[in-house]
């Protein structure tokens, strides 16, 4: 497991779930759903998203650790190493292409549910991708690794979709 901050978390969560907000985009006007109320198609494809994001924080935070262990082994201590890492990859084990295709990929797919959904069942892709982790134990590791990204790696078009 990576040394993420709770100070880190608070701030990650809060600009990662608010930064979206800043952007003219096609779906501005979607209420945060909660799971409950999304369409089926939205609550599998989270289903594969859990699965996947599982699967690729254990490959980003092994790379991390590596990483660490390689800078202690160059005559850092390992607070040493830590600190050095962290400042060399601000975005910790989140800036790895990885963990980054992950989120696009996800991402743009529940865009595109929710170009083809009632928009009743729709919801916002940073809800989707981090709110709906939030307040279980069982995503805490997940979520804390996200919430190291500075943005989402997404752009906008001239339409206001997403890209």
């Amino acid at each position: 497991m990576v040394n993420i901050s709770p100070q880190r978390v608070r701030k990650g969560l809060f600009r990662l779930l608010n930064g979206p907000k800043d952007v003219d985009r096609w779906d501005a006007n979607l209420a945060s759903k909660d799971r409950q109320s999304a369409s089926p198609a939205h609550q599998e494809l989270f289903r594969r998203y859990c699965n996947d994001l599982r699967r690729v924080v254990r490959q980003v935070e092994m790379n991390w650790v590596g990483e660490l262990g390689g800078w202690a082994s160059e005559g850092r201590t390992p607070v040493e190493a830590e600190k050095e890492l962290w400042a060399t990859y601000p975005a910790g084990p989140a800036a790895h292409p990885f963990f980054v295709a992950l989120v696009r990929r996800y991402w743009l797919g529940c865009d595109t549910l929710n170009k083809s959904t009632a928009k009743e069942q729709r919801v916002s892709p940073e809800q989707f991708l981090l709110g709906w982790l939030l307040g279980d134990p069982e995503w805490e590791e997940m979520v804390a690794v996200i919430a190291c990204m500075p943005y989402w790696p997404m752009g906008i078009d001239a339409e206001g979709n997403w890209i």
